[in-house]
């Protein structure tokens, strides 16, 4: 049922891609470090970030515990510095080297800044996150687990603004690989 979802989702509105040369932005290293190996496995390639993109994360990330090279690992600095995660979303989407981003994240308070991002760059991406979307918002009453500060009644309207602007949110990174790879095989096949 979670690949189900993955897919249909990655599809509710799928953008043109040309390539399947996919970058990963994550806070934590493990993440990353999987997310690569997923993308690997789904016949996807990490995108070879050009210089100029690179110049720039490794004036935005900080030295210790993270990575301006592909998987791009912004440490535990986005957790509090909150314009990092947009500015590092910004300046590798704009890279010409990717055709597609995978971001694992484990909120989506930063939404607002991915749809931005999308009107700029308008490639497929695919969020990771441990949210569980086939959960009702009603079973999260008196809870707001992994939703801080969004409102749990929000949840499933944001999660269509995501999806119509070709973002989808998947709940690992093998799945969210297999979405983007299929988009990939999907506009590969068109074209013939």
């Amino acid at each position: 049922m979670e690949e189900l979802m993955s897919m249909i989702q990655a599809f509710i509105n799928p953008i043109p891609i040309g390539g399947c040369r996919v970058a990963i932005i994550s806070g934590p290293g493990g993440p990353a470090v999987s997310s690569a190996d997923a993308c690997e496995m789904n016949n996807l390639k990490l995108a070879e970030l050009a210089k100029e993109t690179q110049l720039k994360l490794r004036d935005l990330i900080p030295e210790f515990g993270s990575s301006v090279s592909n998987p791009v690992d912004i440490s535990l600095q986005g957790a509090l510095d909150p314009t990092l995660e947009k500015t590092v979303y910004q300046v590798v989407g704009m890279d010409s080297n990717v055709d597609m981003i995978l971001i694992w994240i484990t909120m989506l308070t930063r939404y607002r800044d991915l749809l931005n991002l999308q009107e700029k760059i308008s490639k497929p991406i695919a969020i990771v996150t441990a949210i569980d979307l086939s959960i009702s918002p009603e079973a999260f009453s008196g809870s707001r687990r992994g939703f801080t500060p969004i409102k749990v009644k929000k949840v499933p309207t944001i999660v269509k603004n995501l999806n119509q602007k070709g973002i989808s949110i998947h709940p690992n990174e093998n799945l969210a690989a297999k979405a983007l790879y299929n988009i990939y095989k999907f506009y590969k096949k068109s074209k013939k």
